[in-house]
């Protein structure tokens, strides 16, 4: 089912200009109703007026502390010693200190040697090929 819009329809037309006229018609009383004040009435009216009254506070009944809690003499902590007898040997093994030296220098060593040059090649140029898979250049005839 094609849904259809047309402006020409005069039921559409109609019911479409009874609802822009409502809708007018609530904007200019709104309007109104806030212009002549009448809001405002609205507003005191539902609020009612507003009674403030001093009240007297209670008096404090004047109540006795309780007492201090009673003062417990409590012993030092003592934690008492381990009980492990942990026996380290002494090693006198070889130390990693520098023990000697030389006031002579180093031989360096020799250069390495050389690698041989490779041997050139002679490189043959081809073509390209014109027949085959993927042979996409042709020839001039």
């Amino acid at each position: 089912m094609a849904y259809t819009y047309s402006i020409d329809d005069p039921a559409k037309n109609s019911k479409r200009m009874a609802a822009f006229v409502l809708v007018v018609i609530i904007h200019v009383l709104f309007v109104y109703v806030l212009a002549s004040g009448l809001g405002k009435k609205v507003v005191e009216v539902v609020l009612g007026p507003v009674e403030t009254r001093l009240i007297e506070e209670l008096p404090d009944e004047e109540e006795k502390p309780p007492p201090p809690p009673p003062e417990i003499e409590t012993p030092p902590p003592y934690v008492p010693p381990p009980e492990i007898s942990i026996d380290i040997p002494v090693d006198t093994g070889p130390t990693t200190a520098i023990s000697n030296v030389t006031s002579e220098r180093p031989v360096a060593a020799p250069p390495p040697i050389a690698a041989p040059k490779p041997v050139e090649r002679n490189v043959v140029k081809t073509p390209p090929s014109t027949q085959g898979r993927g042979a996409r250049i042709t020839q001039p005839e």
